[in-house]
């Protein structure tokens, strides 16, 4: 009888154990997994074998937003300025060449590129006709936005548009002109405390890949230093990171 309760104690003392080690030792946690959703960003598409002035036959293109557009990839938020571009299997073609040039409403699915040079690719599943963004109008919001003075913007040839602003100690200067609605001419600075020199500046003088929304990306990250936001390296690396 002995044995037999010391059999059972010993039972009970490893059930026991079990559990106790079951309730303290989480189960192993599946790994989240979420469908890409599509997103809508008006925009152009274009050939990069022209985009990049590359000899030969190139059958790649590049998507540039008409604006900066931010959008989700793997749970980070990413400011789009420009990216790769390709088809889905909606879309029945990998051939966007029909496409080039025009702006319009592209909805597809954005997510990491594994061709250089973009970070980003947006993979296009439709598309639909869109009226051409008031760039005047958006630019000079943004700018005011983000507080700077002086702000002249203005369109005299249509797909042009020209933007200067200060900031409100004058240390800060941004320029910026866009060609043919996709390419354009970005300048922005910093000058040291007492005018001379500069602590931080941005040139793009020859044709800019993003155009419109790298302007704006740049205009965001010249008045974010200005106003002691971001750090001078900060502000370096993003603009460093800009395609």
């Amino acid at each position: 009888m002995k044995k037999t309760k010391e059999r059972i104690i010993s039972v009970v003392s490893v059930v026991a154990l079990f559990v106790s080690l079951f309730m303290v030792i989480p189960p192993a946690q599946a790994q989240e997994v979420s469908a890409v959703s599509e997103v809508t960003i008006v925009g152009t598409i274009v050939n990069t074998r022209d985009y990049y002035n590359v000899d030969g036959a190139v059958c790649a293109y590049a998507f540039i937003p008409a604006t900066l557009t931010t959008v989700s990839v793997g749970g980070k938020n990413v400011d789009l300025t420009v990216c790769g571009a390709g088809t889905m299997p909606a879309l029945g073609t990998n051939d966007l060449s029909g496409l080039v040039g025009v702006t319009r409403a592209y909805t597809g699915s954005v997510g990491k590129s594994n061709t250089a040079p973009f970070k980003y690719s947006f993979g296009i599943s439709s598309y639909a006709d869109t009226p051409a963004p008031d760039y005047v109008s958006i630019m000079k919001a943004h700018l005011e936005g983000l507080g700077y003075i002086n702000v002249v913007t203005y369109s005299d040839v249509p797909g042009e548009v020209f933007a200067q602003a200060d900031t409100t100690d004058f240390r800060g200067n941004f320029y910026f002109f866009m060609h043919n609605g996709v390419w354009g001419e970005i300048s922005a600075v910093v000058a040291n405390a007492d005018h001379t020199g500069s602590e931080l500046e941005y040139g793009c003088q020859i044709p800019a890949s993003g155009g419109f929304a790298k302007a704006q990306k740049v205009a965001t990250i010249f008045a974010q230093y200005n106003s002691g936001a971001i750090t001078k390296d900060a502000a370096q690396k993003s603009l460093n990171s800009l395609q």
